[in-house]
């Protein structure tokens, strides 16, 4: 019978070398698990700040109304990576905004120039645009896109919806951000919770939902979570930031503060020693005007 083989691959080149006083059976070496080589690195992703979230990832962020939601994503994305964030005008090909109030929000006018936003969501969207990225064949030849879903969940998003889905390939796609917005900790479904990277906690004025989200991410930092959002959370519009990969644990991008189990008080992150700017947090959206480029002048 012809074995129907596609292609001869080799992705374990060490996988021969043989080490010291390795005991072979039946002439057989001792079988190991080996990783998986790595993709050549995204040329088009330039270096970021160390304290925000990398590329690729996927962030969940749990705030609620008038906590500074929309200033944060004002900066993250409107604020140039020489100021330490992800100017996400240049970085990214396209940057897609799915929210069912930036229409009536004020503070999200600068986005609403910049950015492809839609008024609300719907499963199509999120289908139409991972079958239109899969179109370009190899996701290198795809564009670089960020996705961010503001106040979708709980309203027009059901479980197991396209979203999730999307979640679990939004990097096959060549989707280098994927930023989630919620009031509602409960709407978040666990396909979404299990794939997040990085989490990012507002003030909660709901203690049943700090309480659901301790349970849910608190296992990484031991006993200290509760400990690391009082001290992150402690001034307005301040928020916690936890990245789950590494166990850090930060107050805004400023400054971390834990690392797993241990608080880290008081130690900010060397931008200076490490050649990186200082993160201003002092633009406001007013003071952008002039950095955004309309969708017509890229």
């Amino acid at each position: 019978m012809q074995k129907n083989v596609k292609e001869k691959v080799n992705n374990y080149p060490d996988a021969g070398k043989v080490k010291q006083k390795e005991v072979f059976i039946n002439g057989f070496q001792t079988p190991r698990v080996l990783p998986v080589k790595d993709e050549p690195p995204d040329m088009r992703i330039l270096p970021l700040h160390p304290n925000i979230p990398q590329i690729p990832s996927l962030i969940l962020c749990i705030a609620g109304y008038n906590t500074g939601k929309t200033t944060l994503i004002n900066s993250m994305l409107l604020q140039s990576r020489e100021n330490g964030f992800y100017g996400a005008q240049d970085l990214f090909d396209e940057t897609i905004i799915m929210s069912n109030t930036i229409q009536a929000d004020p503070c999200a006018r600068f986005l609403k120039k910049a950015f492809t936003v839609t008024d609300g969501y719907s499963d199509g969207m999120i289908s139409e645009l991972y079958q239109r990225q899969k179109a370009f064949g190899e996701k290198k030849n795809a564009p670089f896109i960020a996705l961010i879903a503001d106040d979708i969940l709980g309203r027009n998003l059901k479980r197991n919806s396209e979203l999730s889905f999307f979640a679990t390939r939004f990097r096959h796609a060549n989707c280098g951000l994927l930023a989630i917005f919620t009031q509602n900790f409960k709407s978040v479904d666990t396909i979404l919770r299990n794939n997040s990277s990085d989490i990012i906690i507002f003030k909660q004025t709901n203690k049943r939902q700090l309480e659901q989200i301790e349970e849910e991410f608190g296992g990484i930092y031991e006993t200290s979570f509760m400990e690391l959002y009082k001290i992150a959370t402690k001034e307005k519009y301040n928020f916690l930031y936890l990245r789950l990969k590494t166990g850090e644990a930060f107050r805004n991008f400023e400054e971390k503060i834990g690392e797993y189990g241990n608080i880290l008080v008081g130690r900010r992150i060397g931008d200076e020693d490490a050649g990186l700017p200082q993160i201003s947090n002092d633009i406001m959206p007013d003071e952008l005007t002039e950095e955004i480029k309309t969708k017509n002048g890229r």
